[in-house]
This record gives C-alpha cells, structure tokens and sequence, in this order.
C-alpha cells in the first residue's frame, strides 16, 4: 500500500475529505485536503498552480518544497498523527506517488473505521492553506474607554499575538506554543519577557497547561480553572482581558499571558484583587483625576455591598441612631408594609438580580426597553401595591448600580451583598463587622503564584501603592512592583 493511500484509508471516515490528482508526464501528486477548513485560492495559487505548470516531476519531497510548492509554511512530516492533525486543522497534504516508501511498522492502533491498521512511517509534504474566518478587530464591549486605543482581541490566536507584538518590538519577548484537548488540539500560547518575568511562574504555568487531560478547551476559562491555585474559592484568582494594550502594560510588569486560540479573552498572571480597581482611563488621564476615579469606585463598591445590610440592621437592632427626621420617614414609608425588613430587602436585591440577568440574556433590541420598563414599572407598582417601601426599592437600586464600577466581580459582590443583608438581619452591626473582618481575613491569606493576593496592603509594600489606590505619575515609577518578584526591577532609569 503506498503511503498516499493509507492515509487515505485512515480517513475514509471523514466526508470531507478531498482527493486531487495531477499528472506531470505520467508520474502523479496526489492532493488531500478539507473541503470546510482549506482555502481555495491559496490552494490554486500555492501548490496546483504550479504543479500544473511544472515542467518535470519533482524527484523527491525535497526538490518539490524548494522548487515547486510556493506556501509561506510548508513542512516534511513523517509522522502519521502530526500529518492527520495538520489535515484536520486545514493544511493541504501532498504526497509523490510510489517516492520515499516507508514500511517500517511501529505498533497497532485502531482508527475511526472498523479494522486495526498498521502504524507506518510515512512521508509527505503538509502546506497552509487555512482559511481563517474571524471578525474585525473592533473595541470589545466589556472593556470601552475614552482616550486610549481601542483594538480588542479577537478569536484568532494569530491576529491576538500580532497585536502584542506590534507593541513589544524586542526579542525578549517569548512565545511557548502548547496543545491541549484530546479532540480539540487547541493552540495554548504562554508569552512573557524573559528578562522581567519570573522563570519560575513561567515553569509552573507551562506544568499547569501540560497537565490539562480533557476531552477539549473551547475557551480561556477552561484553563482558567487550572490556573486557579485555590480551588473553593469564589474570588477570582486569575487575570482576564480583552485589550493589548492592558495586556502589554502587564508583561511590561513581568506578568504572564496565557493567550487560547477561539477566545478573545487573555489570562494573566500572578494576579492582584487590586488589578479590577484599575482602568485603562488612569493610564491616559492626570494622575489626580485616575486617583478620583478609583477612590469613586472604592467607595461605590464598598457602599453597594454593605449599605442594604446596614438599612436591615438598623431597622431592626439599632434604629435609635438613625437621625430622627430620617427615622420618622422610614416609618411613615414602611407603617403599611407587611413584609420584614430582612425579607423586604431579600426581595428587592433579587428583583434588581433577576432584571439585570434577564437583561443580559434578553435580545439587544429587547434588552434596553426590558431593564428601564421592569425597573421603573415593577418597582413603582410594588411600592403602591404596599409589597415593599421606597426607601428599601431606591437603596436597592442604588447598591445594583454602584456594583458596575468593577464590572468583571459583578456576580461575585452580588453574593457578598446577599450575604452582608442576612447577616445584618440576622446579628446587626456587630454581625456585619465580624463578617468584614472575616473576607477581609480570607483574602489576605489567598495567594496567586506565590504572589500575595492582596498586596500591596497584606502585606504592607509601601512602594507597590504607588499604582493602587492613589496613583502616582508615570514619571515617579521608577520600579515595578516588588510584590512579583521579578529578575529585573527598574522600569525607569
């Protein structure tokens, strides 16, 4: 059996499969490729065109890569499984008939057809002509700013690394390309500056990925769940993005990129619970109002958690602080309602949960319309129909909207805020002080590769702060943070 037609009987199964072949004075090439996967034109212009027009057979593989085949990527396989996985990806595979006959048998595996086939030796020629369907890079939508560049990432994972390697002009930057998913064979891409980075985060990310044994990775938050060192955790452990320019800044940091063909999502790590505070806008605006905007949304996040908590808990356990004419409102707002204040709040976090959720499911022309008319109209009707009082309806609604300013630990608060609200029914203010201390507790014991994950605070590196809370100008940051232990520590000279 020549080698041309035992590849072609290990993948009879597939109906895709596309047999071609051309005659150069009486000798033959025989052409197999996807139909769904390959390029026509590439196919027409890099390798039948010339085949058609060549004058004499190419006497070997050899002489038919450097004088006939014209394909930018074009390789001599001898591997069965590494000419099958080229196929199944798009490139075309071309074999000379009855040239470099291998018949040394390596073991028994079954295929996809019904017998046992012999594994042999067997030689061709694998040229790319992928057709690569993918969309325009355009601003992604969870990650919009005002100044500053608007590509995002997209699902290819060769248009993704051209877009950080664009910006990062130097040979320190490393690519590893890894292969994960028994059926999948998704390309893994781990990137960082050798020279910045710690070898040993590189080490262990590239272990982690190595590990993975699963059927197949459809997306970044597959491996996310690896990466995630501490398992039953709901904090999350490991950084995500949408924007080159976020993800060079933390390479530039000495960060790890974990790029997934098919997402448009890029993980990074060590990761900080300080990184969701910060915006791309800091960045591009004076250090001051960057500041401003994160002490806004510090503040926005704590308030929403805590606040329907602490209504709770002074209604029930310590209305004598509240200041009398505020006091004598929420009576005269609540005298009517037959609900408990702790089931009274339950229900409007859930309400405000269950428009945001269907909101997001809901089609786009639908969604807008959803949100404004069941806030407005379900909230208006339960405050007449006496089911709930309106200071609990405007504090829910004020802590659902103060929950966006870190938009990536949306759902994550959600909970929290759930939690703090029966808590703070339950205990009071005490309750409530207790459980801080307790998450607060939790975090700082949490680390992300070694790193702490709630630096620079826990533990207190004064000079990390330098890009936390208060942000200082670009031209004082003179080193990276020392929290990621890095091979080099000067970003400025």
């Amino acid at each position: 059996m020549k080698d041309y037609e035992f590849f072609e009987a290990i993948m009879s199964y597939d109906m895709e499969l596309k047999h071609r072949t051309i005659d150069i004075k009486g000798e033959y090439i025989h052409l197999f490729f996807m139909d769904s996967l390959t390029d026509a034109d590439a196919l027409s212009e890099f390798i039948t065109d010339n085949l058609i027009s060549a004058k004499n057979m190419p006497k070997n593989y050899d002489e038919l890569m450097e004088t006939t085949v014209a394909g930018a990527t074009c390789e001599l396989l001898h591997n069965i499984d590494e000419i099958k996985l080229k196929y199944l990806t798009g490139y075309t595979v071309v074999f000379l008939d009855g040239k470099n006959k291998a018949t040394k048998p390596y073991s028994s595996v079954r295929y996809y057809s019904k017998k046992t086939m012999p594994v042999r030796a067997i030689t061709a020629v694998v040229v790319d002509t992928q057709k690569i369907q993918t969309r325009a890079v355009v601003e992604p939508p969870t990650s919009s700013v005002i100044k500053g560049p608007r590509e995002g990432f997209v699902e290819s994972f060769k248009i993704n690394l051209s877009l950080i390697r664009k910006r990062l002009r130097t040979d320190a930057f490393t690519i590893k390309l890894l292969e994960v998913g028994r059926h999948t064979k998704t390309t893994v891409c781990v990137c960082y500056l050798k020279d910045i980075a710690k070898q040993k985060v590189v080490n262990e990310v590239v272990k982690i990925i190595n590990s993975i044994d699963m059927d197949g990775i459809l997306d970044s938050s597959y491996v996310a769940k690896f990466l995630d060192n501490r398992k039953n955790t709901l904090f999350k452990m490991v950084g995500s993005c949408e924007k080159p320019d976020i993800v060079t800044s933390k390479l530039l940091e000495g960060r790890v990129a974990v790029i997934v063909d098919g997402s448009p999502i890029v993980l990074t790590v060590p990761y900080l619970f300080i990184e969701d505070l910060q915006a791309p806008d800091d960045y591009y605006d004076a250090p001051e109002i960057g500041s401003f905007l994160r002490i806004i949304r510090l503040i926005s996040v704590v308030s929403s958690i805590i606040i329907p908590g602490i209504y709770v808990s002074l209604q029930l356990y310590n209305y004598q602080i509240i200041p009398l004419k505020f006091l004598i409102t929420i009576i005269n707002s609540t005298k009517n309602i037959s609900l408990a204040p702790l089931a009274e709040m339950i229900l409007v976090l859930l309400l405000f949960d269950l428009l945001r959720e269907s909101n997001t499911r809901m089609p786009r022309f639908a969604g807008l319309s959803l949100s404004v008319v069941g806030a407005v109209v379900l909230g208006d009707a339960a405050v007449k129909a006496g089911l709930l009082g309106a200071p609990a309806v405007v504090i829910g609604a004020m802590s659902g909207i103060g929950l966006y300013a870190m938009p990536d630990n949306t759902v994550l608060f959600t909970l929290l805020r759930l939690l703090v609200t029966i808590i703070g029914g339950i205990a009071g203010l005490f309750g409530i002080m207790i459980l801080t201390l307790f998450i607060l507790s939790y975090l700082i014991s949490l680390q992300s590769f070694n790193t702490p994950y709630f630096a620079p605070f826990a533990p207190s590196i004064p000079h990390d702060r330098q890009d936390a809370v208060i942000k200082k100008p670009l031209s004082q940051m003179n080193k990276r943070p020392y929290c990621l232990q890095l091979k080099n520590v000067t970003r400025k000279k």
